[in-house]
């Protein structure tokens, strides 16, 4: 009985140690309920900023993976993700149906969308993301090294040679009013 009350002691513990978390209003994705979460991991550590190449009025549009030297088009796929970054060093990851129309779509990041920020590190470009990280939908962070060349952006793993291409794609007015703060 004693050992039956430990197991459940000790498995309960380790699955409250994940970050709290609630939805946003589209109601799939989720944010850090702690509003200095991205300020106590990254804004008081690091500098926060969009590197300088990275225009904040566009969108970054999927358009290839690249994973062990073998190119992949995303344009085969149903769903492909959409990158807006914010001057403050906000950055948000949308996933979006092959099927929707970019002008249409309401890219509000209090409503929808993954969170994140970019960051400098060791003279290294960097942007975490807020995701599920396990099969089981827990959420923590995603680390991805960005680098900048003419409109095209590049977005890898640490140790992995899997790269998503990103181009340069044009907002609607309506999104371009939305900024993101946390």
């Amino acid at each position: 009985m004693v050992r039956l009350f430990l197991i459940f002691l000790i498995a309960g513990s380790l699955m409250s140690c994940g970050v709290s978390t609630e939805h946003l209003k589209e109601g799939i994705k989720k944010i850090p309920v702690d509003k200095n979460y991205f300020a106590r991991k990254f804004r008081n550590k690091y500098n926060v900023k969009i590197p300088n190449e990275v225009d904040s009025k566009s969108v970054y549009r999927e358009v290839f993976l690249i994973e062990n030297g073998k190119k992949y088009e995303s344009n085969k796929l149903r769903d492909f993700s959409l990158l807006r970054f914010y001057e403050n060093g906000c950055v948000n990851k949308f996933i979006i149906t092959k099927s929707q129309d970019l002008e249409r779509i309401d890219l509000n990041p209090d409503d929808r969308g993954y969170r994140g920020v970019v960051y400098t590190k060791k003279d290294k470009c960097l942007v975490s993301f807020f995701v599920p990280v396990s099969e089981t939908y827990r959420y923590g962070l995603q680390k991805k090294i960005i680098s900048v060349e003419g409109d095209t952006l590049f977005m890898k793993y640490k140790n992995e040679d899997f790269i998503t291409v990103y181009v340069k794609d044009s907002i609607s007015n309506k999104n371009l009013k939305y900024i993101a703060n946390w």
